[in-house]
């Protein structure tokens, strides 16, 4: 098999732009990680890999990289027919993700990730919030400003409607007269931040990974700082009630998801769903003791998802800020 990785950040996708520091470290993290289980897999013959060229080039056994010099989408789209199936991890912001997807299926190449409609339906934290509740799935409000001026005096959240990594997170110190387009409000919630790590296929879902996150969020933004893979793992029992509630309620999930959710004294919060593989895949294999690229593979050729009850878990720290 012969796949074609893409990571936007670190793969030519800002080639016009100055790369965000941040985003390009959490980006070469996760690549790097999955290129070395992806290597190990006896089903891959060759991974090809697009390349930001003001980063280094990559090259070992099974790994080479192209670098993207011209338009990204047009390089992208070249390399997507050249392949047997494709694993873009991109940012659902400007539905970047989306237009990779829908490049991947265009171009007759098996995708490696969910399908558009889900995509698309969880690019926007509206829309995906509104669907979990809709399902009967617990998941942090979205507010009008009027709803929230009523409720005070809450503390208030507001960001972007389709940003990641906590990009134009913040918290507020007053509610706004106004909410800009494209911007969404929530209460700040009490309780612990985490995410799920999942593996989805057929409207189910495996519960790979329970991580807590060090996130610092206040009146001047949120960042990220770490993740502390399965280091929630006591809690993993619990939680696989709602990571197959979710994989129901939008059953275009595929493949590697990670779900942002609120633990609190009451049911978990969903705050968010990612439908692609995020940054905690990078603790994964030493936590589990498992190559999870082969997860990937073997859920491509038989539409199973794999049974992790059997692995013990080790904590693993992440630290990135």
């Amino acid at each position: 098999m012969r796949l074609l990785v893409c990571e936007f950040i670190t793969g030519g996708g800002l080639l016009t732009a100055e790369l965000p520091e941040s985003l390009a470290r959490e980006g070469e993290l996760m690549l790097q990680h999955l290129l070395q289980d992806l290597a190990a897999c006896p089903a891959v013959e060759h991974v090809d890999v697009l390349r930001d060229p003001r980063l280094p080039a990559i090259s070992n056994e099974k790994c080479t990289s192209q670098p993207v010099n011209l338009d990204f989408m047009q390089t992208f789209s070249r390399s997507c027919e050249q392949a047997d199936a494709v694993l873009p991890i991109a940012p659902e912001t400007d539905q970047v993700l989306l237009s990779m997807s829908e490049q991947v299926q265009t171009s007759g190449s098996r995708l490696l990730n969910s399908a558009p409609a889900a995509v698309a339906l969880t690019g926007s934290k509206y829309h995906t919030l509104k669907a979990l509740a809709a399902a009967g799935i617990p998941a942090v409000p979205v507010s009008t400003i009027d709803q929230a001026a009523r409720t005070a005096p809450e503390q208030w959240v507001i960001k972007p409607n389709d940003g990641v990594s906590g990009e134009g997170c913040r918290v507020l110190e007053q509610l706004p007269h106004t909410l800009a387009e494209n911007m969404i409000l929530q209460p700040l919630i009490q309780g612990t931040s985490a995410s799920m790590t999942l593996l989805c296929a057929g409207g189910d879902a495996e519960l790979i990974a329970v991580n807590e996150q060090y996130v610092q969020l206040d009146a001047d933004g949120c960042v990220l700082r770490g993740i502390h893979v399965n280091g929630l793992a006591s809690r993993r029992e619990s939680l696989v009630p709602l990571a197959r509630a979710i994989a129901a309620a939008v059953p275009d999930l595929w493949g590697w998801v990670g779900v942002d959710v609120m633990l609190t004294d009451g049911d978990p919060l969903v705050l968010e769903i990612n439908p692609r593989l995020t940054t905690a895949y990078a603790g994964l294999h030493e936590s589990l003791g498992h190559n999870p690229a082969e997860w990937l593979l073997s859920l491509a050729e038989d539409g199973r998802l794999p049974d992790v009850s059997g692995h013990a878990p080790k904590p693993v720290e992440i630290m990135l800020a």
